[in-house]
């Protein structure tokens, strides 16, 4: 085969690729991670309507998935 065949193809792969990327943004969704102390930490799960409050603002965030 010939190399020239191979990478125009691999180019018109990575501009569709590019091109649906950028169409798309909402694949470029960030995953928000806090970090908080040990004792916050278990404040927070002994806390039930906290820990509800927690799950639906998630779930708000995320389109309720």
């Amino acid at each position: 085969m010939n190399i020239a065949l191979i990478m125009f193809t691999l180019g018109i792969i990575m501009i569709v690729a590019g091109y649906t990327n950028q169409i798309s943004p909402q694949c470029d969704q960030d995953i928000k991670v806090r970090v908080v102390p040990r004792v916050v930490y278990d404040d927070i799960l002994s806390n039930k309507a906290l820990v509800d409050q927690v799950y639906q603002d998630m779930d708000s965030s995320y389109g309720g998935m």
